[in-house]
């Protein structure tokens, strides 16, 4: 796998965030640069640099989706009262 392969994973799993975010589709599995990619070529570096930005992009949004779901799930349950639905008048 070369570095061109690795920016188009990288863009598919970008979208598959994005897409995660917004309620659809299912979480992305884990993913590992290969060790023996080498450095990346010149030609290249202007997309590198487009995948990096969406990166912390996306992670910002994650972090705030995190926080928006911890803020609900630390507020206390809301109390449901009904109106009585049995009366015992025996007596």
């Amino acid at each position: 796998m070369g570095w061109a392969e690795v920016l188009t994973e990288m863009e598919s799993r970008l979208a598959d965030v994005g897409r995660q975010l917004s309620g659809a589709g299912s979480p992305p599995t884990a993913f590992a640069l290969p060790a023996d990619l080498g450095p990346l070529p010149p030609a290249l570096a202007e997309r590198a640099r487009h995948v990096l930005a969406d990166t912390r992009a996306a992670q910002v949004a994650v972090e705030a989706a995190r926080d928006r779901l911890g803020a609900v799930l630390r507020q206390p349950a809301p109390v449901r009262r009904e109106p009585a639905a049995y009366v015992d008048t025996w007596m």
